[in-house]
C-alpha cells in the first residue's frame, strides 16, 4: 500500500476498499490440508503489534521446511496448526485478543474477542463474497464498484473434499473450526440483506444479470453435452 501511495503521490490520494472471499470452513480447511499435503510451502509472516511472535508462541507442526505428504490425522493433531480458525484470524484485529501470547487470556476470553473483532471487521468491508455463492458475488461485486467481467462466474460442486475423508475425520475438523463456522453463518445473513438490498435497488440490473447467468449455464451445458457426445459406430447385426 505504501508503494502504491509513493507512485500516487502526484495525483489525489489514492481510496482503499477492503474486500475479501470467504469459504465454507470444512471445504477450506480441507482445500488447505491437500495444499499442503502436496508440498505448498510459504513463509509465515505473524507481525502482530510490531513484532514477531516467538517460537513459544507459535509452536511448529513439523521440523522440515515443508509438510509434503502429511496424513489429515497428522495436520489435525497439531493444535497449534494456524490452518484452525484462519479466515476468523486473519479478519480479526489480534492486538485485541494479545496476538499470539497465549497467556494475556483465557483461550475462551481470546476466541470471543478474536471472533467479535472478526465480524465487526466484515460487516465494515465495503464488499465481500461467498465461494459457494459465486452468482451472487459477482452481481453484488459489479453494482457496489461499478465494474463488469465479461465472463460469468460458474458455481462448482464442492462436494469432493468429501472423498478420503472419514466421519471422525470430518467431526474433528469441524469441532477445530467452531470460529469460523460462527463467522461463516455471519457472512451468509450478512452477505443475504447486502443482496436483498441490491436487488431492490437495481431490480433492473438484476433481472439482465440473471439473463446473462441463465444464457451463460445454457451454454455450459451444450458445451459439455456436446464434449461427451459420440458419434455411433457402424456395426454388424446379428
Amino acid at each position: 500500500m505504501a508503494i502504491m501511495e509513493k507512485v500516487e503521490t502526484h495525483r489525489s490520494r489514492l481510496r482503499y476498499f477492503y474486500v475479501t472471499m470467504l469459504r465454507e470452513p470444512m471445504l477450506r480447511f480441507i482445500s488447505e490440508y491437500r495444499h499442503v499435503q502436496r508440498g505448498a510451502n510459504w513463509p509465515q509472516q505473524h507481525m502482530c503489534n510490531g513484532r514477531m511472535p516467538t517460537a513459544e508462541e507459535i509452536l511448529s507442526c513439523h521440523d522440515t521446511d515443508g509438510w509434503e505428504n502429511v496424513t489429515l490425522d497428522a495436520f489435525l493433531a497439531c493444535e497449534s496448526n494456524n490452518a484452525f480458525n484462519r479466515q476468523t484470524r486473519m479478519l480479526a484485529d489480534l492486538p485485541l485478543s494479545g496476538c499470539y501470547e497465549r497467556g494475556a487470556m483465557t483461550a475462551t476470553e481470546r476466541y470471543r474477542v478474536m471472533l467479535a473483532s472478526a465480524k465487526r471487521n466484515l460487516d465494515n468491508l465495503a464488499f465481500f463474497g461467498l465461494a459457494e455463492q459465486q452468482e451472487l458475488t459477482q452481481f453484488l461485486f459489479e453494482q457496489t464498484f461499478k465494474l463488469r467481467f465479461t465472463v460469468a462466474f460458474a458455481q462448482t460442486n464442492g462436494s469432493s473434499w468429501r472423498m478420503g475423508v472419514t466421519q471422525a475425520q470430518s467431526d474433528r475438523v469441524r469441532a477445530g473450526n467452531a470460529l469460523d463456522t460462527e463467522l461463516y453463518r455471519h457472512a451468509e445473513s450478512v452477505f443475504a440483506e447486502r443482496v436483498a438490498a441490491t436487488k431492490a435497488r437495481f431490480p433492473a440490473a438484476y433481472e439482465r444479470f440473471m439473463k446473462k447467468v441463465n444464457a451463460s449455464d445454457a451454454s455450459r451445458r451444450g458445451s459439455r453435452a456436446k464434449a461427451s457426445y459420440t458419434e455411433p459406430r457402424e456395426g454388424k447385426l446379428y
